[in-house]
């Protein structure tokens, strides 16, 4: 089973997050004793934007990209790749991308109403 743990990032892991991360919006949580952070159940994307084209881009994976590397094409920052993630359902962004697939990449005026919407719900 899966818990909620209402601890910080720096509580668990005795590190503190660099300034220009956003990964403590997200919930910690524990399962068998193991902590990790919620990214991609902590947060679920507004269907009125996931359904809704005129709010992304659309990009086709090339042999050269990674999460990160498309985060910095789209938001000048490698940083936000798990936004792009979670819009494309992706659960494990640390296995390999397939070239040639089209994914949605959120516009960028809509990605602050996303961050505005995850402080609100009490995350940070």
């Amino acid at each position: 089973m899966i818990k909620k743990i209402d601890m910080t990032f720096q509580e668990v892991t005795k590190t503190r997050l660099s300034n220009i991360t956003n990964l403590h919006l997200f919930n910690i949580v524990e399962q068998d004793k193991e902590k990790f952070l919620n990214i991609f159940k902590s947060y679920t994307l507004d269907p009125k934007i996931d359904n809704n084209d005129s709010y992304f881009y659309t990009y086709t994976i090339d042999t050269e990209d990674w999460w990160d590397s498309i985060s910095t094409k789209f938001y000048e920052t490698p940083f936000l790749y798990w936004c792009i993630c979670m819009v494309n359902n992706i659960t494990n962004p640390f296995e390999e991308i397939e070239e040639g697939k089209i994914i949605r990449v959120l516009k960028e005026d809509y990605l602050y109403q996303i961050l505005k919407d995850i402080k609100e719900e009490g995350r940070l």
